[in-house]
């Protein structure tokens, strides 16, 4: 009988120590959950306020391209205006030879 009050007695500190391993598992569970909780606010918060900084810069956008097309249009009409004077000069040098030419033809004949 000794014997099986010994076993008992084991068995009870074996229980009682897989017990308090299980709370101190619970434990650091309970502990890690709370700093993964605190690193996703911290990221979360580290996000938000890297979306609030590009937000200026999205708002931008439309206006941006806006201004490109400007540019854009703006170029085009200078070369039209390049075009349109190049041929103008070209064309008033044209004219003045061909009168040139039409005075000493007519006046030579």
């Amino acid at each position: 009988m000794d014997n099986s009050a010994a076993e008992i007695a084991t068995l009870k500190e074996t229980v009682k120590g897989l017990n308090r391993e299980i709370r101190d598992l619970k434990t650091s569970h309970k502990e890690g959950q709370q700093a993964r909780a605190i690193e996703m606010k911290a990221l979360t918060d580290e996000v938000e306020a890297m979306r609030l900084a590009m937000e200026p810069i999205r708002l931008l956008a439309p206006r941006l391209t806006q201004l490109l097309i400007q540019a854009d249009r703006q170029d085009g009409m200078k070369t039209a205006a390049k075009l349109i004077l190049g041929g103008g000069v070209i064309g008033a040098l044209a004219a003045a030879l061909a009168g040139i030419w039409e005075f000493f033809s007519k006046g030579a004949g």
